[in-house]
């Protein structure tokens, strides 16, 4: 058997490597927008695109487009294979449901520069967890499949970020 002998040095420095690997990796895979959609978001929100915005004020502009022009619908139709994904929602419906609201605010975190990504899976909230104890098993019922989005942030990693106004104060947002 042979052996490899790695001084902690190395170790820090790979590690680095692998977090700088690794923001690359979002940055090239995470803000990519075609030309169309750069023109749609930015006609749907009047060209507001700043650079001099922090990141939570991002987010809170993101929230209130979502919040002021779009109409929540459970039951919203459906797009045509051949229809674009961002024309339908940002012109022509302009409604739509956790998935749809999910995949929206992916696309303008990214006409903003913030590195973003779709993701679904299961909300579980404090009162499905209320008069439990650790390690008591839980159902999880089907109704609370969800979809949210999540920014990138150095340092921190991702991050989720709730822009369907019907989740609004479901769940405590992180600061």
């Amino acid at each position: 058997k042979s052996s490899t002998n790695i001084k902690t040095e190395d170790k820090n420095l790979s590690s680095k490597k692998m977090t700088e690997s690794y923001k690359e990796y979002v940055n090239a895979t995470c803000l990519f927008l075609n030309k169309e959609t750069k023109t749609l978001i930015s006609s749907a929100t009047e060209g507001s695109l700043q650079s001099n915005l922090s990141v939570l004020a991002i987010i809170n502009r993101v929230k209130s487009f979502m919040k002021t022009s779009i109409t929540y619908n459970e039951n919203p139709g459906s797009i045509s294979e051949d229809e674009d994904f961002a024309q339908w929602f940002f012109e022509d419906k302009k409604t739509g449901y956790d998935v749809q609201y999910a995949a929206a605010a992916v696309m303008m975190f990214r006409y903003y520069g913030i590195p973003s990504r779709y993701v679904e899976g299961y909300l579980v909230t404090p009162e499905d967890i209320k008069d439990k104890n650790p390690g008591d098993t839980i159902e999880v019922p089907g109704k609370n499949g969800h979809a949210w989005t999540e920014i990138y942030m150095d340092g921190l990693g991702w991050v989720p970020v709730e822009m369907t106004p019907e989740y609004y104060n479901v769940m405590e947002e992180a600061d």
